[in-house]
């Protein structure tokens, strides 16, 4: 079955249930596995602006979890996934309106995921390096968490799941402490490059409360030196502490 519009052909297929899916419907990576368990207490929406749900969308999970770099930096993982999109209410068609305002479309691709670790094909946000050291008013919602990576060729930070597969670039990500987990704000940018089109022309903004971020995990095998010297070297004083867990080393907000 084909849904066409101006700019795409849906193509679909029927399952044993009678339902009809999109095929490129995003697959789940066994790196991701597992990431919705610290999510049971998170609450949050994304909006897509101009899209048919001026409302926005429920968030199913939002998470976060870093890494050390040995050579590069801190990199910032992140797994954002919504409910489908008429979860909480089914808007009419409009034949006449654009694939980005018709819900007919938004429905066929059922949800959005915005992951660094869902395909296995991205890098994450680098958010400290040597020279750009990580600050404390990074938990405290007063800076914004942004990629300091120069990508080329098809290197990018994260992955979109939307309208079918297409880019996303991260704007202004912020972390506000509540007592264990975070508040987070997020902007940025969309191109629905599944259509032919490049242009990052639309916007989404999300907010979430109830976060969990568990710090920046080292490589196996690292010590608690290791953790000491990638502390000092990739963020101010005062800023990270090790931490040992599940028999790993992470170094954790103080």
């Amino acid at each position: 079955m084909q849904r066409s519009t101006a700019s795409r052909t849906i193509v679909l297929r029927e399952t044993r249930a009678g339902m009809w899916v999109d095929v490129a419907d995003p697959p789940r990576s066994s790196r991701a596995r597992g990431w919705w368990r610290t999510t049971s207490r998170m609450k949050g929406r994304i909006w897509f602006a101009g899209n048919p749900w001026p409302e926005g969308h429920r968030l199913k999970a939002l998470d976060l979890m870093g890494r050390v770099d040995p050579e590069k930096g801190l990199f910032l993982d992140v797994e954002l996934v919504t409910e489908d999109y008429s979860a909480e209410r089914d808007p009419d068609d409009d034949e006449d309106a654009s694939d980005w305002q018709a819900p007919i479309v938004w429905n066929n691709y059922h949800r959005c995921t915005i992951s660094s670790v869902n395909w296995d094909d991205e890098t994450g946000l680098l958010v400290a390096t040597e020279r750009r050291k990580l600050e404390k008013k990074a938990f405290l919602g007063g800076v914004k968490w942004v990629d300091l990576a120069k990508h080329q060729g098809d290197s990018r930070a994260l992955h979109v799941y939307l309208l079918g597969h297409d880019s996303v670039r991260s704007g202004d990500l912020r972390l506000k402490r509540k007592g264990t987990r975070y508040e987070v704000t997020w902007t940025g940018r969309l191109a629905l490059t599944y259509a032919g089109d490049s242009v990052f022309r639309h916007r989404f903004s999300a907010k979430a409360a109830g976060v969990v971020f568990t710090g920046f995990e080292l490589p196996e095998g690292a010590s608690r030196d290791d953790a000491d010297t990638y502390a000092a070297r990739f963020a101010k004083p005062g800023v990270l502490a090790p931490k040992k867990a599940g028999g790993l080393w992470r170094l954790v907000p103080r």
